[in-house]
């Protein structure tokens, strides 16, 4: 088993299951209040992958080309 260490408080685990799902730990889930339906990002900064609730949003290079 791999180990880590963090800076941060560990909310909550997942596992990738087979098919590459996962369920967002319920601590999580509570704190970006995150409901069916909704989008959620991998984030990538400063050497870490941050998680964000939100709605998708094309960067306009990628518009452009449309």
């Amino acid at each position: 088993m791999n180990h880590w260490t963090t800076e941060g408080k560990i909310l909550g685990l997942s596992k990738v299951q087979s098919n590459a799902d996962m369920t967002i730990p319920v601590k999580v889930r509570n704190l970006l209040k995150v409901e069916p339906g909704d989008h959620v990002a991998w984030i990538q900064e400063a050497g870490n992958i941050v998680v964000r609730k939100g709605r998708y949003q094309p960067p306009k290079t990628l518009e452009a080309r449309s």
